[in-house]
């Protein structure tokens, strides 16, 4: 499953809070545990993993209910087959061929040390932005 980096960058929320795999809320839209990711259509609609159909989630609710939903940083709870071909590192703006693993939730790539960093130092780039930084480079 390969996904581009607009896909990767869609915001996604975890619902927290309760039981795992049980509703967060009386509406029982929201199960503890599910990852709900915005769709493109509208801002308003979150698609469910879980429930495998959209919901209603007003933006504003997840600033007001932090102990509802948390916000997803593009490489949380990502399968490490997602396709992430390269990566830039945000510090130096360097863009790498991504080599990563994932261990509990968190993705990991091995940065321009040569050591494996948490994927948070990071965003997904394409082969585009890879090529003109190899120009630069020269």
């Amino acid at each position: 499953m390969s996904l581009t980096k607009q896909q990767l960058l869609i915001p996604r929320v975890m619902c927290v809070g309760g039981k795992e795999g049980e509703p967060n809320d009386t509406s029982g839209d929201f199960i503890t545990g599910d990852i709900l990711t915005q769709t493109v259509k509208s801002v308003h609609k979150w698609k469910s993993e879980k429930l495998k159909h959209s919901v209603y989630l007003d933006a504003s609710f997840i600033e007001k209910f932090p102990h509802l939903f948390r916000r997803l940083a593009w490489c949380d709870y990502r399968d490490d087959k997602i396709g992430v071909e390269y990566v830039r590192y945000k510090k130096t703006g360097t863009v790498l061929p991504a080599s990563n693993t994932v261990y509990n939730g968190k993705m990991f790539f091995i940065g321009p040390s040569k050591k494996y960093e948490p994927g948070i130092r990071f965003e997904p780039a394409d082969l585009s932005e890879y090529t003109e930084y190899q120009k630069q480079k020269r």
